[in-house]
């Protein structure tokens, strides 16, 4: 989506244990792709902006996990992003709701879904022991058009045939909630007929 963009900033709480998985794991692909991850650290959410202050001029867009502490205060990011005209791509779908420009990541609605059929199974008499568990297996891409378009990206026509998503109105993201898969009685992400 960003093919030109060498230097990418992320912001995480030290603290939380996902994070800071999520973050060895970006550094360790950064250097197999030749990219430069740049880090802030935050202790609370009311430092998000700060942080993304820290790493402006250096980075040309950012890249955030699901923590907890960043997402809790998204807006400053987004709002940030849109000052100074540099994307953020997220690691779940519901940050792409509520302003990131995309992601390939864990939908919550989906992991809902899962986790209900597999309760289903248990109240059809299955034994827990007999239901197969692992991590999460699909992903949903998301694209949020009109942040996109806020922050003078283009995005090629080839990603928005390929994405499970695609927002591209001001409702879709200021509903949040109400444009995900299923709040409207569609059966949600193109994998879930399986």
């Amino acid at each position: 989506m960003l093919p030109s963009a060498q230097v990418w900033g992320t912001i995480y709480n030290p603290s939380e244990p996902n994070s800071v998985r999520h973050i060895q794991r970006m550094r360790a692909i950064a250097i197999e792709l030749g990219l430069v991850l740049l880090e802030a650290t935050i202790d609370d959410s009311s430092q998000v902006y700060a942080a993304a202050q820290s790493l402006l001029p250096r980075v040309e867009a950012f890249v955030i996990t699901s923590d907890n502490t960043t997402v809790n205060n998204l807006d400053a990011l987004i709002d940030f992003a849109k000052e100074h005209q540099t994307p953020v791509f997220a690691g779940d779908v519901d940050s792409v709701r509520l302003g990131a420009v995309a992601a390939f990541g864990m939908d919550y609605f989906l992991v809902g879904y899962a986790a209900g059929r597999k309760a289903g199974l248990i109240l059809q008499g299955v034994k827990p022991v007999d239901i197969p568990w692992g991590p999460l297996a699909n992903f949903s891409f998301v694209i949020n058009r009109q942040t996109a378009r806020e922050q003078g990206l283009n995005i090629d026509p080839r990603m928005l045939k390929i994405a499970d998503e695609v927002l591209d109105s001001d409702s879709d993201i200021r509903d949040g909630l109400s444009a995900m898969p299923g709040a409207r009685g569609e059966p949600g992400a193109k994998d879930m007929a399986s």
